[in-house]
């Protein structure tokens, strides 16, 4: 079964023959058990890397082989919940998660390797893309002889944190990640992506500020998907309207479940025609309504406290040798509250504070050995009433709902 529903198998009349798609019918899946397709791909590369690009983003990682005989998938344990033409309806042991996957990324990481001894210059990155289990992501970054993957995406604070997560379940995905990293390889923090919906819509508008101070100051590489920076919402698209294909393929009654159309509406760059991003009469998607009152030249004017300027001075901030190199100490001061210092010798150390709940607390930094006293305010979420350089008690602090802080002691 094709990962967009019906049969994997399409049928070509002119040659009496069928091809294999794990995706829809226009992409026929290569046959990367044979070595001409194999060195041609890696000639792919050489072509880009020739043009000067920084790296790659691989998608679809988990699907590159099948299993050499085919087999039948069997159902899902869960396959009552799902529709029989559903990607879901059955289990993909035979299609996904081949152990060829990982080697073809091995070899391609040689290729980038190689392109760099030869001609100077940066590292070319690899970035890697599967929603897979723990233990198969981590065969992405390398096997402790070969490298691979110079960061596979750390998806599950997507798939793992909901809005009404606790402050230690958020914590528990942060620790899994960093339990299961291999030596000497970063970690990285996925918020949203185009196939979920946006953060401000999934984890709440009120706690974007939160989430992207959350990724942005942990240990490792914070991954921006566009439109998190202005807290940009899901838009409205209607079935006429919609383009994905995983949906517009399905029964018209399953569009509004099935559609990831509406994490992808265009950047709201201004209140003009089509919100500044396209002069076209009609854009691919259709433009967000909340255009007109959510976009990024609102956000970028002085004197204002919005989303876009958080993020600007958080970028600036993560910059701090602190957050480059400094050490992480997490804690849950309270059920919907999050903390962690970072910490480096010699340096300024930081506290990052956020109260995703509902309701107005009051915690205290004690955990926190190195954070006595009164603290000083570096940076604070839009919805805080908090500034730069407000003084705070350690021992007492009210987190008003929702609101996100770093400070520094003094």
């Amino acid at each position: 079964m094709s990962r967009f529903g019906s049969s994997a198998w399409e049928y070509v009349a002119e040659r009496d023959e069928y091809y294999f798609h794990q995706y829809t019918t226009a992409q026929p899946d290569l046959n990367f058990r044979n070595p001409k397709v194999v060195q041609e791909m890696k000639n792919v590369l050489t072509v880009w890397l020739d043009k000067g690009v920084d790296g790659f983003r691989i998608d679809a990682v988990r699907a590159f082989f099948e299993h050499p005989d085919f087999k039948d998938e069997p159902l899902a344990d869960d396959y009552e919940n799902y529709k029989p033409y559903e990607y879901n309806y059955l289990k993909h042991i035979y299609t996904t998660d081949q152990p060829e996957n990982i080697e073809m990324i091995y070899q391609w990481r040689e290729v980038v390797d190689n392109y760099q001894k030869q001609n100077g210059g940066e590292t070319r990155v690899l970035m890697t893309e599967a929603y897979s289990g723990i233990n198969i992501i981590m065969q992405h970054y390398g096997n402790g002889t070969v490298e691979g993957a110079h960061f596979p995406f750390n998806f599950f604070v997507i798939t793992e944190t909901r809005y009404d997560s606790t402050a230690n379940d958020i914590i528990s995905v942060i620790k899994k990640w960093f339990q299961n990293l291999p030596s000497g390889h970063v970690a990285n923090w996925v918020l949203g992506n185009h196939d979920r919906d946006r953060v401000a819509t999934r984890l709440g508008v009120e706690n974007a500020d939160g989430y992207n101070m959350l990724v942005a100051l942990l240990p490792g590489i914070a991954v921006t998907y566009y439109g998190e920076e202005i807290g940009m919402e899901n838009g409205a698209v209607t079935w006429e309207e919609g383009q994905d294909p995983k949906a517009c393929t399905g029964p018209k009654e399953d569009y509004l479940r099935t559609t990831r159309d509406f994490e992808r509406t265009p950047f709201q760059w201004d209140s003009t025609v089509n919100a500044g991003f396209s002069t076209a009469n009609k854009t691919w998607l259709p433009v967000s309504s909340q255009y007109k009152t959510n976009n990024l030249e609102l956000q970028s004017k002085d004197g204002v406290k919005s989303h876009f300027h958080v993020y600007q001075a958080l970028l600036k901030l993560r910059k701090e040798d602190t957050f480059v190199f400094g050490n992480l100490n997490i804690e849950a001061l309270d059920t919907y509250v999050l903390a962690f210092t970072r910490e480096l010798v010699g340096n300024d150390t930081y506290a990052f504070i956020f109260n995703k709940g509902n309701y107005s607390t009051t915690v205290s930094l004690s955990p926190f050995k190195s954070v006595t006293e009164n603290v000083t305010v570096v940076l604070s979420s839009s919805n805080s009433t908090r500034n730069a350089g407000d003084i705070l008690p350690s021992g007492r602090l009210t987190m008003d709902a929702h609101e996100a802080i770093v400070v520094k002691p003094q």
